[in-house]
């Protein structure tokens, strides 16, 4: 498969995100990226980290968190099929990426696809957290 998403799986992640209010809503990545704004600060003083992506950032609050508490030197881009604000790749790799709670609901058949784009849209960190509860 070269889809990242069926068409399926789309519809239904677009419905969870109209109809539940919590569901791709956490600034913190379930406790996850409390220190994320730290740790992405301390790499840019190190010259290691000028842009960042939140791959699969649902309503966008870890984006908007990092915008408040990062630098402006730092570019914060949000990434999710799903959510029309946010549905658009951006254009460029960045230096660190970050994807929470996302793949555990990444079809089986779009993985592979899905780790490609992740590798090739990462320039020197990657951040996965992967919910198998």
């Amino acid at each position: 498969m070269s889809q990242t998403i069926s068409n399926k799986q789309l519809q239904l992640n677009k419905e969870l995100h109209e109809k539940e209010q919590n569901f791709g809503n956490r600034a913190d990545g379930a406790g996850l990226a409390d220190r994320l704004p730290v740790s992405i600060h301390r790499m840019h003083q190190m010259g290691v980290c000028n842009s960042v992506l939140d791959y699969g950032t649902g309503k966008g609050k870890l984006v908007h968190r990092l915008r408040r508490e990062l630098p402006e030197t730092i570019s914060v881009y949000g990434y999710d099929p799903a959510v029309e604000e946010w549905r658009k790749k951006p254009s460029q790799s960045v230096d660190i990426l970050v994807c929470l709670d996302v793949l555990e609901h990444v079809e089986m058949k779009s993985l592979n696809k899905v780790l490609e784009e992740i590798y090739e849209m990462t320039n020197v960190f990657c951040y996965l957290v992967i919910d198998l509860q």
